[in-house]
């Protein structure tokens, strides 16, 4: 069996899905599960076709203004059919080599990222691993436990930095417990 980390990321309307927040953006790479992680494959992006005004009045004022400020929501109704994506992301996971539940989500607060992929790509949810990888509790834990110090982050909020910044957090923390170069 293969296993590889899938760096992911979503940008939504809110925090739950099960409450009616939408999935907005969704980027991924499949990677190598050992340091340096050599991307295999990605990366992976989709944008969800939504009604603008629906999506954007659904927000709160803190979301409206990020994905104001991304751009986003100018480029929603432009977007693809969530079936679509759902279709496209499990078909690129096989096709990057990933097979059945051998990839991992790995990103910051990745039970967020794995919620929305549940709830609205559920074809991929079943074809990815159940089990993720929380690099922000990875962080945390570091900190707390051997003193690694904290890796500043910009938070963009766009999903292709977003994993930029996971990948470097979660090198980071490799580098800090290891000691590799």
């Amino acid at each position: 069996m293969n296993e590889f980390y899938v760096p992911t990321d979503v940008e939504t309307t809110g925090l739950h899905p099960w409450k009616g927040h939408l999935l907005l953006e969704l980027a991924a790479y499949v990677i190598v599960p050992s340091y340096p992680y050599e991307v295999v494959a990605g990366p992976f992006e989709a944008v969800i076709q939504h009604d603008r005004e629906k999506a954007f009045n659904q927000a709160s004022p803190y979301v409206q203004d990020m994905h104001t400020a991304t751009g986003l929501w100018d480029r929603l109704e432009d977007g693809e059919p969530i079936a679509q994506v759902d279709e496209r992301f499990r078909a690129w996971l096989k096709e990057s080599g990933v097979g059945f539940r051998e990839g991992y989500i790995l990103g910051n607060s990745a039970r967020l990222d794995a919620n929305f992929i549940d709830y609205y790509l559920p074809k991929s949810a079943e074809w990815l691993h159940y089990r993720i990888i929380d690099v922000t509790s990875l962080g945390t834990y570091s900190r707390l436990e051997f003193g690694v110090p904290v890796l500043e982050k910009v938070g963009a909020h766009q999903a292709l930095q977003d994993i930029d910044e996971t990948m470097a957090e979660i090198s980071h923390i490799t580098k800090e417990l290891t000691c590799a170069d």
